[in-house]
């Protein structure tokens, strides 16, 4: 993941922390071991959601395939936190310069 340094000076401290620890997490070898773990998982269950056995079972197998989707987009999901910051701050800024 990375961040541009213009939305990275925007942050506050706090939230820079926190996107750098998201960021070591993102890089390092063991997230990248849990997303091969997780995709063969997610393969499995898209072939039950694909042909269950029964309707619970679907519809348990469409909510586990939605958790593993989380973690396995989560360095978008995080890209478009980062995204929202800076968008929602240009409003504010232009909201500001119309009101002076």
């Amino acid at each position: 993941m990375r961040i541009e340094s213009d939305a990275l000076q925007r942050m506050t401290p706090a939230e820079q922390a926190e996107f750098n620890l998201w960021e070591s997490f993102l890089n390092s070898e063991g997230y990248e071991i849990l997303c091969q773990f997780l995709q063969g998982q997610a393969d499995s269950v898209h072939n039950v959601i694909q042909n269950p056995n029964s309707w619970d079972e679907h519809v348990y197998a469409r909510g586990q395939r939605d958790a593993l989707n989380m973690v396995l987009n989560l360095e978008s999901i995080l890209e478009a936190r980062v995204s929202e910051m800076t968008v929602a701050d240009d409003v504010a800024e232009f909201e500001e310069s119309l009101q002076l």
